[in-house]
C-alpha cells in the first residue's frame, strides 16, 4: 500500500492532474499518427469529406441553391436546439445537486 501521509492533499490532486493531462497529451499524439496513416480513421474526418463532396455537388448544380440554404438552415438549428438542451440538463442537475438534502429529507421513510 502506498503511503501519502507527508505529501499534502493539493500535491496527490496536482500529480494526478499532471498525470491524466500526460496521458490526454500521449492519446492525442498517438491519435494524430494514426490519422496521418489512415485519415479516414476517425468519424470528424470522414464527416469532412462527405461534407466536402457535398459542397462540391452543390456549387455543380445550382438547382440545389434552395436545398443547400435549407440544410445549412437546419443544421443551426440542430446545433441551437442540442445547445440549449444541453443547457436545461446541466441547470436541472446543478439545481438538483444544490438540493440533495432537502430531497433526500424529503424522501426518506418515517
Amino acid at each position: 500500500m502506498l503511503d501519502l501521509t507527508g505529501i499534502s492533499e493539493f500535491a496527490v490532486d496536482g500529480a494526478a492532474f499532471a498525470l491524466s493531462a500526460l496521458m490526454v497529451g500521449i492519446y492525442y499524439l498517438w491519435l494524430q499518427s494514426k490519422v496521418r496513416s489512415d485519415p479516414t480513421y476517425t468519424i470528424h474526418r470522414v464527416n469532412e469529406l462527405a461534407r466536402t463532396l457535398w459542397v462540391a455537388s452543390v456549387m455543380r448544380n445550382p438547382a440545389k441553391d434552395v436545398m443547400a440554404v435549407q440544410t445549412l438552415r437546419n443544421f443551426v438549428m440542430g446545433a441551437s436546439l442540442m445547445a440549449s438542451t444541453a443547457t436545461l440538463l446541466i441547470i436541472g442537475t446543478l439545481t438538483l445537486s444544490g438540493q440533495a438534502d432537502n430531497i433526500a429529507r424529503n424522501v426518506t421513510v418515517r
